[in-house]
């Protein structure tokens, strides 16, 4: 594998089961947060599937469950997890941003050529 790219000090390289990932140091210290690379595939059908989204929930110390994300379609949707109606994986939504108050969610955003915009309020 190539070496990792030097990410100066905001970012940090943390070692996942799945191999390399990228966390933000002072979002860190609100929401348990991290960037895949590519050894974590999160698209397909199939077990592997499932493997993969297995092993984001137990990175983040949360049951797979509690994995949220969206069919992301470029248009202007907002969707709302809600601490008290939750959102699972069975219960797939259209938008381009989800936001929740509930700390026990994990919110999983796919990118490939847009930037993920992560934010994070105490």
């Amino acid at each position: 594998m190539a070496p990792l790219p030097d990410v100066g000090p905001t970012f940090e390289w943390i070692e996942a089961s799945w191999g390399p990932a990228l966390c933000c140091r002072s979002l860190g210290a609100v929401a348990p947060h991290l960037f895949t690379s590519r050894q974590l595939r999160l698209s397909g059908d199939g077990p592997e599937m499932s493997e993969a989204w297995n092993a984001l929930a137990t990175s983040l110390a949360v049951s797979p469950g509690r994995v949220t994300w969206l069919h992301q379609v470029h248009g202007t949707g907002v969707v709302i997890v809600r601490s008290d109606q939750g959102l699972h994986r069975s219960a797939m939504t259209e938008g381009d941003a989800l936001i929740s108050d509930d700390p026990g969610v994990v919110i999983a955003v796919k990118a490939a050529d847009c930037a993920p915009i992560l934010l994070a309020d105490r």
